[in-house]
């Protein structure tokens, strides 16, 4: 199973101007610079944590139905199946109605579990909306201070990094732990 974005998150999980207030920044000149650190905390906080910040689109494809027709989701929280996709041993598509699906979003991992008669399909796309909400408000407080963290690490140790942002914090690394997926 493959899953990646199709599409860009419809807000911004923090913005130029929080990072500024809590930077305590009066002017323009370095806006640039910020947005860069802004881009890849975002990305950071997303990778380390396995969560859509805001909601996003996304799509997981599967060459062959899973055993029991039940798949899981890497990315969290999931929002909504918009679509679900089957395809048949000669390449015919055709759609599943939400009467052919069941959907646990609530957990983490989401499960999705196709019932019985579509379980012959050769291969499967499922389109879906991950994230926390449509706005950075929604998202939860700890993720936001873990970027804004984050981001001023990086301002602070701007010149041992040398154009590339690395190295955390020990506040990032806390902040973001309780929404690490942890599996025994």
């Amino acid at each position: 199973m493959i899953q990646f974005r199709t599409g860009e998150p419809v807000g911004r999980a923090l913005t130029l101007a929080d990072l500024k207030a809590h930077l305590r920044l009066g002017h323009d000149s370095e806006d640039l610079y910020l947005e860069g650190f802004i881009d890849a905390a975002i990305e950071e906080v997303e990778l380390a944590t396995g969560c859509a910040l805001v909601e996003q689109p996304w799509r997981l494809t599967a060459d062959d139905m899973p055993r029991f027709g039940q798949f899981t989701f890497k990315v969290w929280p999931l929002r909504s199946i918009e679509t679900v996709t089957i395809y048949d041993r000669d390449g015919n598509a055709f759609s599943l109605g939400a009467a052919d699906w069941k959907l646990s979003a609530e957990t983490r991992p989401a499960r999705f579990v196709v019932d019985g008669g579509a379980r012959k399909a050769a291969a499967i796309e499922i389109d879906f909306i991950a994230g926390f909400g449509e706005s950075a408000e929604e998202m939860p407080g700890l993720l936001r201070q873990a970027m804004l963290n984050l981001c001023a690490y990086w301002y602070e140790h701007r010149a041992s990094l040398k154009g590339e942002a690395k190295g955390y914090p020990d506040s990032f690394v806390r902040l973001v732990s309780k929404f690490r997926d942890r599996r025994l």
